[in-house]
Parts: C-alpha cells; structure tokens; sequence
C-alpha cells in the first residue's frame, strides 16, 4: 500500500488492494472480493470488488476496519471466506508473506 499512497491527494490513495491467483502464479480475472459484517457472510455485504486482467482488485474508497470485517473470494461457484476479521485493506502485507496468496484453483 505505501507505493500506492498518494502524498499530494490522500483521496486517492488506496483504500483496499490485493490480487487473486488462479492456482498457479497468474492472476485470476473476475473473481469477486467482498468484504461483511459477519464471519459466515451472511452479514451485510460492506464493499465488493472485481479483480481485472492481472487478478489485482483495488479501491479508493474509505473502509471503516474498527468494526470487524470478514473477507470472502469469489470466483463461479467457489467461495473462500477468511475466519478471521479483516483489520487493513493492505491484502498482500500478509497474503504472500505471512499467510498464502489468495488462491482460487
């Protein structure tokens, strides 16, 4: 997120990036990322998102992370949530180093 951090007009820094993998290393076009209230994603859907032609998914618009959110990949008829609250819209500071890539074989 730093390198996408606009120093002369915040508003258009990003909010919310990250890229989605097709089970090999390129990136996965047209999968969903939504972010809910709820774990199970059955809570109200806060933001969704669609990854271009490179599997990137992007967003400037602001995000309130201090209520817990949960993130779903989706991509046809696969749904991958994560279990855990979402608490940065910086997906890859921990997806491709700390924990996996997100990945939709």
């Amino acid at each position: 997120m730093t390198c996408h951090k606009l120093k002369v007009n915040e508003k258009l820094s990003f909010k919310v990036a990250g890229t989605v993998y097709d089970g090999s290393e390129k990136g996965l076009q047209g999968a969903t990322i939504v972010l809910y209230s709820k774990s199970d994603g059955s809570g109200d859907p806060v933001l969704s998102l669609t990854s271009d032609s490179k599997g990137n998914f992007f967003t400037v618009t602001p995000v309130d992370f201090r209520n817990d959110l949960y993130a779903s990949v989706i991509s046809g008829t696969k749904k991958i949530p994560m279990d855990t609250p979402v608490t940065s819209g910086a997906c890859n500071s921990c997806h491709g180093k700390t924990e996996g890539k997100v990945v939709i074989p």
